[in-house]
């Protein structure tokens, strides 16, 4: 006889008439075992050793297993193919070997992927161990959702009602908001320029140019790190190479170089701000009639 462990009753049903004599297939109903919500559930300064408890319903079904065990040769555990399907196996037989209800039996885990006839008989036929990474990735998430949904879900209870818990998801999600929340409020507003030029090329097609950098400099805003060797800073340097280059010059050229203002960086809307309507911010801009390397400008 061959003792068959899956998680539903209704899959035991199924999977006993696919195997039909000489296996007896049962159900766990999910997880045998859990962390009592306690302190000391799971102890870091002890290797994270965890305390583990059975419901009374589930002992019933622990109790089911083991008294099937007593006229069989073999233990199948063919729980879900996933994580938790593997740690479900592991449970089951931890709490065998707790009830000395193991008397030499062969232990065997089996997985498949279709609840048909072909694939749960073609598993049969390839038996392999509890795999123990998916074990630890469990006893891992396991760990996490208890130290820190344990000491959080309290401060979450009382601060608002009606939530359920948190976890080591909503945790990381809780920081990250946070921390994004802490930069906002010690963002300092400093003035940023964005210098961009309409330009021609010989053909007469007329693009925008957006500058960058002149003079080895940045044109980084009135920051005091894009000063250059002068105590000019940055835009200040990209006007005078504006006009060194001819941009500027002349009652026409004047009227043409402006400001726009961009608004500030950390705000959502603020890149989209630079094409947004007039008054919004400042920047240099080269108008028409400016010409470009000998060409007119568009």
């Amino acid at each position: 006889m061959k003792v068959v462990v899956v998680e539903s009753p209704s899959k035991a049903k199924t999977i006993n008439k696919y195997l039909g004599p000489g296996y007896e297939v049962l159900a766990s109903f999910g997880h045998i075992r859990d962390l009592p919500a306690k302190d000391g559930s799971v102890d870091p300064d002890n290797d994270f050793k965890m305390l583990w408890e059975v419901d009374p319903q589930s002992q019933k079904r622990v109790n089911d297993i083991a008294h099937a065990l007593k006229g069989a040769d073999t233990l199948i555990l063919a729980t879900d193919p996933d994580r938790e399907g593997e740690a479900i196996s592991w449970h089951v037989l931890e709490a065998l070997n707790e009830k000395k209800a193991l008397k030499g039996q062969t232990i065997e885990r089996v997985v498949f992927n279709a609840i048909t006839k072909q694939s749960v008989t073609e598993a049969m036929k390839h038996p392999r161990a509890i795999d123990s990474a998916l074990v630890d990735a469990y006893l891992a998430r396991r760990a996490l959702d208890y130290l820190v949904g344990f000491t959080l879900s309290p401060v979450l209870w009382r601060k608002l009602p009606g939530a359920r818990s948190a976890g080591r998801v909503q945790s990381v999600a809780l920081r990250l908001v946070c921390d994004r929340e802490l930069e906002i409020e010690k963002f300092v507003a400093k003035e940023y320029w964005s210098i961009v030029a309409k330009l021609a090329t010989p053909r007469g097609d007329v693009f925008e140019a957006r500058l960058v950098g002149a003079d080895g400099q940045l044109a980084a805003g009135q920051d005091d790190s894009a000063a250059d060797g002068r105590g000019q800073s940055g835009d200040q340097v990209a006007e005078r190479a504006l006009r060194g280059g001819g941009y500027g010059d002349g009652p026409q050229g004047e009227r043409q170089l402006r400001l726009l203002r961009l608004r500030a960086v950390f705000r959502r809307d603020g890149l989209p701000g630079q094409f947004g309507p007039a008054g919004e911010g400042r920047c240099f801009q080269v108008g028409d009639g400016v010409e470009v390397a000998g060409q007119p400008g568009p």
